[in-house]
């Protein structure tokens, strides 16, 4: 069933940077972050919101396919998942200047790697304007793509020169790196917030029956519109493997939970109004029969999970169960 991903791909990249004045971020950096990406990127590159509905404009505007992409004719509405996540900076960052600070950004899919180059001058434009609180500027030092299944780094800014990111998490090396975790505990770190619910219900615990769920319809989402299996089109297979799975997680046990949820707010300057984004944080450990579903965890490491996933929510990572003991 995992080849449902055959042909999505995803390039993690590692901004460096360097504070020319205090920068500073509240409990969700990346939502901060996205919206001095989605600005600069609009001044640059898409100045005319108006002409995001012209045929064309699309596949030619690193805006609307990065932050704003649709697609008038969806099954689940006209909004496609954006084939961006950003991996922000720790909660309650403050660096002073001169001091060095990262955040990451993970591009999914052709389409979106080719946008390398303009998010390269929107980070630039970024530092001129500055971001977080008191619009703190900083200014870029490097760049590296890195993969986190094979470990591999490169950089890819070398003075004016930029190389396309090369090393991406491919299916092959999820499949690789899911059969080498254990089948029976599952530790996630959820690092930003799990912003998940079902029934219009936000969930406040580890649910695990309803992260899978949740992470099925986002990889489904990733593979029908940048995989190439024709097969990840037909919603049957999505549909089968979603009962089976939540059926399996169902079953598991809660075994360790030390996840706490987090109240945040976004708040936009474009509308004035706050929206919150909120959600789980910490660390949460299942054991029961988990091999078949440690594939879709694996891919959810790269494409997040939840709500507000381009603001840098969902991110999470797979970690030693062994640290956690039992209750």
């Amino acid at each position: 069933m995992n080849d449902l991903m055959n042909g999505v791909f995803i390039h993690h990249l590692r901004f460096d940077l360097r504070a020319r004045e205090i920068v500073s971020f509240g409990p969700q950096p990346g939502s901060a972050l996205r919206g001095a990406l989605y600005n600069a990127l609009s001044r640059q590159y898409c100045p005319d919101q108006d002409a995001a509905h012209l045929p064309g404009h699309r596949s030619a505007c690193p805006v609307c396919r990065l932050l704003a992409a649709e697609d008038p004719d969806g099954q689940r509405g006209h909004d496609l998942p954006r084939p961006l996540t950003i991996e922000p900076p720790t909660a309650d960052l403050c660096v002073e200047s001169g001091q060095g600070w990262q955040f990451g950004l993970s591009l999914i899919g052709q389409g979106a790697t080719e946008t390398f180059p303009h998010l390269i001058r929107a980070v630039q434009a970024m530092g001129q304007e500055g971001v977080g609180h008191g619009r703190g500027r900083f200014e870029l030092v490097g760049v590296e793509a890195c993969n986190p299944l094979s470990r591999e780094q490169v950089s890819l800014l070398d003075g004016r020169r930029v190389e396309l990111p090369a090393i991406p998490v491919t299916a092959d090396q999820v499949k690789a790196a899911a059969s080498a975790l254990p089948g029976d505990r599952l530790a996630l770190r959820l690092i930003t917030p799990l912003r998940i619910g079902e029934d219009k219900r936000l969930c406040r615990q580890p649910a695990l029956a309803i992260f899978i769920r949740r992470l099925l319809e986002r990889c489904q989402a990733i593979a029908t519109h940048y995989g190439s299996d024709p097969a990840a089109q037909d919603r049957a297979p999505w549909r089968e493997l979603s009962l089976r799975l939540s059926e399996t997680a169902a079953s598991a046990r809660l075994s360790t939970d030390q996840t706490r949820w987090l109240d945040i707010q976004s708040g936009s300057w474009r509308t004035g109004q706050a929206t919150p984004i909120g959600g789980l944080v910490g660390t949460a450990v299942w054991e029961g029969n988990l091999q078949e579903m440690l594939p879709w965890v694996t891919w959810g490491q790269s494409l997040h999970v939840g709500k507000d996933t381009v603001k840098g929510n969902g991110w999470y990572a797979i970690v030693d169960p062994k640290g956690f003991e039992n209750p």
